[in-house]
C-alpha cells in the first residue's frame, strides 16, 4: 500500500493541523522572531529555532519569493523580482539537525548593492523539514509517506525610513460576529500593526473593545487590502451603536496610528 500526502504549512509561531484521518502533520518547529526587518542601522539578525517535536528533525533553509494577496495570504512567484531581498542576504547555517527540544540560532547578514532604489525589499526565509529516519524506514516497508512540512517568515529591508499612508475606506459587518475592513495604501513600504475594534451601544458613552488582531501587515506591493476580523467570544452585533476601527503600529511603528474609522451600526 502506498499513501502519498503533501502538506505545506506556513507558520508564525506554530500551526497544528491534521491531514486526513490516518495521518497527522504537526508543525513542531518554533521560530522566533517571525518577522525580520533590516534597515540602515540593522545589518545582522538572529532567528532562534526550537524543535518542539519528539523526533530528531533536519531542516533545510532556503528562500521563497511571494506576493501578498489583497484578501490575505501569498502567491508564490516563479522567479526573482526587482524587490527581492534574497540575493543580498547571507545565512548560516543553511541546514540544521535538531534533537527533540534542541535549539539553534540562524544568523542572517545583509550586503546591500550600491545601486539600490529607495524602496522596500522582501523575501521569505523557508525552513523545510526533510524526511526523518522513521519515514525512510516506512518507505522501505512499502509505505510511502511523502510529508513535506515547510515554514516561512518574511525578511525585509528598507532602503530608507518611510511610513506608508493607510486609510480605512469601509467597514462591513459580515455576520453578527465578524467584520470586513477595506483599506487603501500609498507608498512603497509595508505597514505592521494591530487592528482594534470598539463598539459603543446606542445611548451609552462606554465603548467596549470587541476585536483585536495584532501583527498585521499591508505589504508594499498592495494598494488595496481587505482584513477579516473576528469579535471576541460571547459578543455579537445585535444592537444599534457605533463601530470604531483603529489600526495601530507595532514594533518599528510603535506609537504611530495608521488609520481610524467610525461608522454607525444598525440591525
Amino acid at each position: 500500500m502506498k499513501v502519498k500526502i503533501n502538506a505545506y504549512l506556513i507558520v508564525v509561531l506554530a500551526v497544528f493541523f491534521s491531514i486526513f484521518s490516518s495521518f497527522n502533520a504537526t508543525a513542531n518547529l518554533l521560530i522566533s522572531p517571525t518577522r525580520i526587518v533590516f534597515d540602515e542601522r540593522t545589518r545582522t539578525a538572529k532567528v532562534h529555532i526550537i524543535n518542539n517535536s519528539d523526533e530528531r528533525r533536519t531542516y533545510r533553509l532556503g528562500w521563497q519569493e511571494k506576493a501578498a494577496k489583497p484578501s490575505g495570504g501569498y502567491e508564490d512567484l516563479p522567479a526573482l523580482t526587482d524587490s527581492s531581498l534574497s540575493p543580498m542576504v547571507r545565512m548560516s547555517p543553511s541546514q540544521l539537525t535538531l534533537a527533540p527540544g534542541e535549539r539553534q540560532v540562524v544568523k542572517l547578514a545583509i550586503r546591500k548593492r550600491k545601486d539600490l532604489k529607495a524602496q522596500e525589499y522582501r523575501s521569505h526565509l523557508q525552513f523545510k523539514a526533510l524526511p526523518n529516519q522513521k519515514a525512510l524506514s516506512q518507505k522501505q516497508l512499502g509505505i510511502n509517506i511523502n510529508m513535506v512540512l515547510s515554514y516561512s517568515i518574511p525578511v525585509l529591508y528598507r532602503a530608507e525610513k518611510n511610513t506608508p499612508t493607510i486609510s480605512i475606506t469601509g467597514v462591513q459587518v459580515q455576520q453578527l460576529d465578524s467584520l470586513r475592513v477595506s483599506l487603501e495604501k500609498s507608498g512603497n513600504y509595508s505597514s505592521f500593526g494591530q487592528f482594534e475594534v470598539w463598539f459603543t451601544p446606542q445611548n451609552s458613552d462606554e465603548p467596549q473593545r470587541v476585536a483585536v488582531q495584532p501583527h498585521t501587515s499591508i505589504y508594499a506591493e498592495l494598494q488595496n487590502a481587505m482584513v477579516e476580523l473576528r469579535v471576541i467570544e460571547g459578543f455579537k452585533f445585535n444592537q444599534k451603536g457605533t463601530i470604531k476601527v483603529n489600526y495601530i503600529g507595532q514594533q518599528e511603528y510603535t506609537g504611530h496610528t495608521f488609520a481610524q474609522y467610525s461608522v454607525p451600526f444598525s440591525l
